[in-house]
């Protein structure tokens, strides 16, 4: 079960997954920086966005490192990331939903942090 840390560290995982799809809308090239550090990489095709993360931070305590994929014609997204947590234990998450659609505003998480499974939902927009 999960504590309200962990809800607090998916909380900063999301937005750190969430913030480079926003920074990318934006950007005429493909490398970015996460807005407390580590980097991002955008992959862009007629089909989709993918964006890999590396040691990417939306806060100081949270470093985000794997792939997310925004599928262009459902807005679609499906992350997979390990976190690693300062002065707590990492983990792994994915993140499923839809992006840019206030119709739906959640995003599904799924995952583990330290020995806690992670099962819960997120604002999405």
């Amino acid at each position: 079960m999960s504590t309200g840390a962990d809800r607090q560290v998916v909380s900063v995982a999301w937005s750190t997954v969430e913030d480079a799809f926003t920074q990318a809308t934006r950007m005429s090239g493909n490398q970015g920086r996460g807005l407390r550090g580590g980097s991002f990489t955008v992959r862009r095709t007629n089909a989709a966005t993918t964006i890999t993360y590396r040691n990417a931070r939306f806060s100081e305590t949270v470093d985000v490192s794997g792939s997310a994929t925004l599928t262009q014609v459902t807005n679609a997204l499906n992350a997979n990331v390990t976190i690693a947590v300062r002065g707590s234990q990492g983990g792994v998450l994915s993140f499923h939903g839809i992006l840019f659609d206030p119709a739906k505003p959640m995003v599904q998480v799924r995952g583990q942090i330290g020995e806690h499974s992670i099962a819960l939902r997120t604002v999405a927009n």
